[in-house]
């Protein structure tokens, strides 16, 4: 990469320079070879592929994404830097409309759903224009170890280039915090909320939607809070683009979810996250802490946890198999280690080498 096309890549996205992680990662893409990209939060990783449009203005970069936060996210990315950007998944009203813009060459950057490539229109469409970058998520910020080559296999990436980032992030305080019952939970959760509330955002994740009714119902008659300043993240919502709306904006500046609001979230001004009870994984309780302090300010994610936490989980994936288990092992090794908690975490992702 030459110096004019960084001092480009920087002007569009409005940065002042790249990272040494993203040169490397955009180099080794610029020169066509398949890339893993491992790195914190914030570090940058979507710039890394979006870069490409930059460098071949002219034709079309395709995103194959998991989730539609992620795609929606990064189409307003894309629309806040000038470049012309759409996505397809089920149940997006715009489908149509993207097809048509897509079938045009009025798009330098298209986000699909999995479930879309099997629509002919869209490889109708696609044949349209010059395809320069193909993209797969290879990109994050929780992927431990073990799972690299899992996902260099799952993915078909022929010698790929590994590259990995910084991993601990400065600005965020991770704490766990032992509760023998849901009293002690809610005690916590109200203390932690009493103390950051006027500080930004704050985020509460449960493990069942259950769960994130009964919290919903806790602030409200426990903690005085207004239904008005809370929303809902969770599977079973049918209205969850708008509860993520009121959130973002600032009208709900409290979000009580399952693991669904996690991916692709990108909200700055996220001071808090309470994980309520024990997650699955070092992978998600990390991807769920990772979305406080994405504008580099002081921010904390608080960890709750105990036995009956740990068994329900172990109960839930009794059905899975025996990796599933080793991870939530993993985490509750952790918790009952007096280790440090963002140590032990980064020790997890740093096995291996990595």
């Amino acid at each position: 990469m030459t110096n004019k096309q960084e001092k480009m890549i920087c002007n569009t996205f409005g940065i002042s320079r790249l990272k040494p992680f993203q040169k490397k990662v955009i180099t080794d893409l610029s020169d066509g070879r398949d890339v893993l990209g491992l790195a914190r939060t914030s570090e940058g990783k979507s710039i890394c592929f979006l870069s490409m449009i930059t460098l071949h203005p002219n034709g079309l970069l395709i995103g194959i994404l998991p989730t539609v936060a992620l795609m929606r996210d990064l189409v307003q990315r894309c629309e806040d830097s000038k470049i012309r950007a759409g996505c397809l998944y089920s149940g997006n009203r715009e489908n149509t409309t993207v097809i048509e813009r897509l079938t045009h060459r009025k798009l330098q950057a298209l986000f699909v759903a999995p479930e879309r490539l099997s629509d002919p229109r869209l490889w109708k469409a696609i044949q349209n224009n010059s395809v320069h970058t193909v993209v797969v998520a290879a990109f994050s910020a929780t992927v431990m170890p073990d799972d690299i080559s899992y996902i260099v296999k799952s993915l078909h990436m022929k010698n790929p280039v590994i590259h990995i980032g910084k991993l601990k992030r400065s600005n965020l305080s991770l704490k766990k915090s032992f509760v023998k019952n849901d009293a002690a939970r809610y005690a916590k959760v109200r203390k932690a909320i009493q103390k950051y509330d006027s500080k930004g955002k704050i985020v509460i994740y449960c493990t069942r939607v259950c769960d994130v009714e009964d919290m919903r119902d806790f602030l409200i008659g426990d903690c005085d809070i207004s239904a008005s300043e809370i929303a809902l993240c969770h599977s079973r919502l049918s209205d969850r683009a708008e509860q993520e709306a009121r959130f973002r904006s600032g009208e709900a500046h409290i979000m009580i979810a399952t693991s669904a609001f996690g991916m692709g979230v990108n909200i700055s001004d996220i001071r808090l996250i309470i994980v309520s009870q024990l997650p699955f994984s070092v992978a998600s309780f990390y991807q769920m802490a990772g979305r406080a302090g994405r504008d580099g300010k002081r921010a904390k994610a608080l960890l709750l946890w105990n036995d009956a936490d740990f068994q329900m989980n172990l109960d839930i994936i009794s059905d899975t198999d025996d990796r599933a288990a080793e991870a939530v092992n993993e985490l509750y090794a952790i918790c009952e280690s007096a280790d440090d908690l963002h140590d032990a975490v980064i020790g997890c992702f740093a096995k291996g080498g990595v």
